[in-house]
């Protein structure tokens, strides 16, 4: 089966000629398929790994495929702009901080 669709994959790329391949849900298939099936592909590979952890993500991105999407950084940034006090924090040290540097230029 892993053989077939390894070939599937190179025929897919050469017969529209894709530049690159996207692949979802990543995570849910184990770790050591994606090695042969990226270099089956032959071009570059981007792998959907939808978790908050940046070392678990990381760990597929280089061995088993090109690249992985900037879940961990979306993770966080829905937390900071989910969470009104936290959004209060950052407005006052950036506001701090701005009157800060105009004190000094003057």
């Amino acid at each position: 089966m892993i053989s077939e669709l390894n070939k599937w994959i190179n025929w897919l790329v050469k017969e529209f000629n894709f530049d690159g391949i996207r692949m979802d849900t990543v995570r849910h298939v184990r770790q050591g398929f994606w090695d042969a099936f990226t270099q089956s592909s032959g071009v570059f590979s981007i792998g959907e790994v939808a978790d908050g952890n940046p070392s678990f993500v990381g760990s597929y991105q280089g061995s088993h495929m090109d690249s992985t999407l900037g879940f961990p950084l979306f993770h966080k940034l829905q937390i900071l702009y989910s969470d009104t006090i936290i959004i209060y924090i950052y407005i006052f040290i950036y506001f701090r901080h701005s009157d800060n540097i105009s004190r000094n230029r003057t």
